[in-house]
C-alpha cells in the first residue's frame, strides 16, 4: 500500500545501519494484516506491502539541499503510478493508496514532507479529511487536492490548492514546483 519511489539521480549513499533503520521504520508504518478490515464485504484482506529505496532518503537528517518530497495518495493505481512517474524526476516521491497509510508515514518517518497530493474522492478517508489531518501533523506541508468534479475547500483559511482532472503533465509539475517551494520556505523558517 505504500511505496517509496527512488530518485533517478542516486546522489546519496547511506551506511548499512541507516538502511536497516529506514527499512524498520517503513515496515512499522504499515499496519499488520490483522489490523485491516476486508473491503466492501469481499472477505479478502489485502496484504500490506512496502518497497523502500534506501538510496532515496537521509534518515535523522535533513534531506540534501534541493531535494523536495511529495506524498501521492490515490486509490486508483494507474493514476497514482502516472503521477509518481511524472514527478519522480524532480522529487522524492512517496505513494500510497489510502489516507491512513499517508498519515502513518507523516507520523513515523523523520523527513520533511513538502507536498501532499491527494484525490478528493477516496474510500474510508476522503481527501478533504486527509488534508485536515495531514496539516495537523505536518503544518509546513503544502496540500494539493485533485478531482474530476468541481470542488471548493470547506475552510478557505486552510491553504489547499486544487487541480481538476484531467490535468496535463506540465500543469502537475508546475503546481508541484510552486507548492514545494512554498513548503521549503516554511521549513527553512522553523
Amino acid at each position: 500500500a505504500l511505496a517509496i519511489i527512488e530518485r533517478r539521480d542516486k546522489s546519496s549513499t547511506l551506511q548499512p545501519e541507516v538502511v536497516a533503520e529506514i527499512e524498520a521504520l517503513a515496515a512499522a508504518a504499515v499496519p499488520s494484516p490483522a489490523d485491516i478490515q476486508p473491503a466492501n464485504g469481499t472477505g479478502r484482506v489485502p496484504e500490506p506491502t512496502i518497497r523502500v529505496s534506501p538510496e532515496s532518503l537521509m534518515l535523522k537528517q535533513r534531506l540534501p539541499e534541493g531535494v523536495r518530497t511529495v506524498v501521492i495518495v490515490e486509490d486508483t493505481s494507474l493514476v497514482r503510478s502516472i503521477c509518481a512517474r511524472i514527478l519522480q524526476d524532480e522529487f522524492l516521491v512517496f505513494e500510497t493508496d489510502n489516507g491512513v497509510d499517508a498519515l502513518q508515514l507523516a507520523e513515523q518517518l523523520p523527513v520533511p514532507f513538502h507536498l501532499l497530493l491527494s484525490d478528493v474522492c477516496m474510500p474510508n478517508l476522503d481527501g478533504r479529511s486527509l488534508a485536515r489531518l495531514w496539516r495537523d501533523r505536518r503544518p509546513e506541508s503544502s496540500v494539493l487536492l485533485f478531482s474530476g468534479a468541481d470542488w471548493e475547500p470547506d475552510e478557505p483559511e486552510v491553504q489547499i490548492a486544487f487541480l481538476r482532472k484531467p490535468f496535463t503533465q506540465k500543469t502537475l509539475v508546475e503546481a508541484a514546483r510552486r507548492l514545494t517551494a512554498r513548503a521549503e520556505h516554511a521549513l527553512n523558517l522553523t
